[in-house]
């Protein structure tokens, strides 16, 4: 369509569309490791769906299952004055403890 309305104005113009990269979206595994991994170090059961992207679909793809977790609040998140609470650090801190525990039984 845009090819089209662009060559209205000048038949010798164009657009290509070229894709450099492709982002996988990250695929819910109720059942993964990952998950699961997650969910008995901070107890949450719950899921939720965000609209950034991340390598842990790439990862997913290559069979590894994968799981996006961390301290903080997305709203708040690599924009200007990005910021993180001192009881979230904690949190996180706590998080990286527990993982380290359950990792070295």
């Amino acid at each position: 369509v845009l090819d089209a309305e662009i060559k209205s104005v000048h038949p010798d113009a164009g657009i290509d569309v070229m894709r450099d990269f492709d982002v996988p979206p990250l695929r819910p595994e109720v059942a993964g490791l990952a998950e699961a991994l997650v969910r008995r170090l901070t107890g949450d059961n719950g899921t939720s769906v965000v609209s950034y992207g991340t390598e842990a679909g790439q990862f997913q793809d290559d069979g590894y299952s994968a799981v996006v977790c961390g301290p903080g609040d997305i709203a708040q998140a690599h924009q200007a004055d990005e910021y993180l609470e001192v009881a979230q650090f904690e949190a996180g801190q706590v998080f990286m403890q527990r993982l380290i525990k359950d990792l070295q039984a």
